[in-house]
């Protein structure tokens, strides 16, 4: 999976400082996207596949999400690549096929206080539940689909509490 890493240092090389580099790397939605998906609950009037489309950006599932994306200082993207380097993470909008399209936010990795990988499961449908645990308090969770779950298992193992924590 290192190779995953690797190809999304290719694509944000332009934002990493001098000798940053990508440890682990993993898609990941908002929390609440994937109940908005699988309930279809977007604005009326939409049809199939637009509904969904329309429910990830306007589902009252997302709410919460959006919430938790508004205290980190991260811009609301129906779908990021998530990216931790040696020194931060970084928030990146996707491309319709999933490519990093531009970094929306960074945080430093000394803010994390814990990084945890769980499952959850919704009507048959089982995703990952990855959570940002901050030194303030705040929290965040994204939403890691089902074929992205190695690589969100390797990002979770690449991070490391700051010393004191």
């Amino acid at each position: 999976m290192r190779a995953y890493s690797a190809k999304i240092e290719a694509h944000v090389a332009g934002a990493l400082d001098a000798g940053e580099r990508v440890l682990a790397a993993t898609p990941a939605a908002p929390k609440g996207a994937m109940q908005s998906m699988v309930r279809a609950d977007g604005p009326t009037g939409l049809s199939f596949p637009g509904c969904l489309w329309g429910a990830r950006s306007g589902s009252r599932h997302l709410a919460p999400g959006r919430d938790e994306l508004t205290l980190l200082g991260v811009p609301y993207a129906p779908q990021f690549v998530l990216a931790l380097t040696d020194r931060r993470f970084l928030w990146c909008s996707t491309t319709v096929t999933g490519r990093p399209k531009k970094v929306l936010a960074t945080l430093p990795r000394g803010v994390v206080d814990a990084l945890v990988l769980s499952g959850a499961q919704l009507l048959g449908t089982r995703f990952g539940l990855l959570r940002f645990d901050l030194r303030d308090g705040r929290c965040a969770t994204f939403e890691v689909a089902p074929v992205h779950l190695g690589r969100a298992r390797e990002f979770a193992a690449a991070f490391r509490p700051p010393a004191g924590a």
